[in-house]
């Protein structure tokens, strides 16, 4: 071993513990969030009583979907962007293709309203690692303002909350989705117009 990649080791072994931690997990919030959201789709479709290798067959199909979605522009460009618009449309087309195949037909609504709060928690996490690395803010920002994606965290939290009502009152299947759909699509874009 080099005395560079030793002394990296040592500067590693000098950290705690308790701050090692948290720097790992915001370094690493948006392939975690993943993981954990899609872990929780599973288990919430397992609980509406469907069989476990179709929840972790759908739930797991769900967020690898998201994860090469998010990739293909950068694919594409070659510079290593990535492509909400991509995640979206992975959000809408996996559950609407696989569902019918797995499960039934009429389950595919209630489906994409399990959906809604791991797809807002998954946005959550890309805005919170954008205002780490300080991208896709408002040119020309004023100092003492909160940024632009620390603003998109604040309404997409807001959004969920009302998702989740949308689920406790047992409304029509598809309600909640729809109500994440149509509010955070207006978010987002407005949050592009204010980039521009």
């Amino acid at each position: 071993m080099n005395s560079k990649s030793s002394g990296a080791m040592t500067r590693i072994n000098r950290i705690p513990g308790h701050v090692l931690l948290p720097q790992f997990a915001t370094r690493h919030l948006r392939p975690i969030t993943g993981v954990v959201v899609s872990a929780a789709l599973v288990l919430a479709m397992w609980n509406d009583g469907n069989a476990l290798v179709w929840s972790a067959l759908l739930g797991g199909g769900w967020g690898l979907s998201l994860l090469y979605a998010v990739q293909l522009r950068g694919l594409k460009r070659g510079d290593g962007s990535a492509s909400w618009s991509g995640v979206l449309f992975a959000a809408i087309v996996f559950p609407a293709l696989a569902v019918p195949l797995v499960l039934k037909s009429e389950e595919l609504l209630r489906a994409f309203d399990l959906t809604a709060i791991p797809l807002a928690l998954v946005y959550i996490a890309s805005k919170l690692g954008c205002h780490r690395i300080g991208c896709c803010d408002r040119p020309h920002m004023r100092r003492g303002l909160l940024s632009l994606p620390m603003l998109e965290v604040l309404a997409t939290s807001a959004i969920s909350v009302l998702v989740a009502c949308a689920l406790a009152v047992d409304g029509p299947d598809g309600l909640a989705f729809l109500v994440f759909l149509v509010l955070h699509f207006v978010s987002w874009q407005s949050a592009k117009r204010l980039r521009t």
